[in-house]
């Protein structure tokens, strides 16, 4: 519960600062009056690759990964662009999480 209540805090303060960076370049000052927020119920293939390959890394005692785990998606010939550039996003997003909280985040993300 406390975890996704700091989701959705998270969230909330992305979606402010996501509008107010596109309100302030407009002169009308449009208002949004809704977001729309979609949860799945499992993971991309290509998103579980991206997770095996982190869990598979050696994480410090900083929650730094040791590896360099982008050059497994940058070395695969057999991706296209489009999936590889998912994939080294949706790999910073986790890398991010885990530096805020632990490595037991992985773990229960892979769970």
């Amino acid at each position: 519960m406390i975890r996704a209540r700091a989701y959705l805090k998270d969230l909330y303060r992305s979606l402010r600062m996501s509008m107010d960076k596109v309100t302030s370049k407009k002169k009308d000052k449009i208002q949004p009056k809704k977001a729309t927020l979609i949860i799945a119920s499992h993971y991309f293939p290509w998103q579980k690759k991206v997770l095996e390959v982190l869990s598979g890394c050696t994480i410090t005692a900083e929650n730094q990964i040791f590896d360099d785990w982008k050059k497994v998606f940058k070395d695969d010939a057999t991706l296209d662009k489009e999936v590889m550039k998912k994939s080294l996003a949706f790999g910073s997003y986790i890398m991010v999480n885990i530096e805020r909280s632990n490595y037991e985040e992985l773990i229960i993300i892979l769970g």
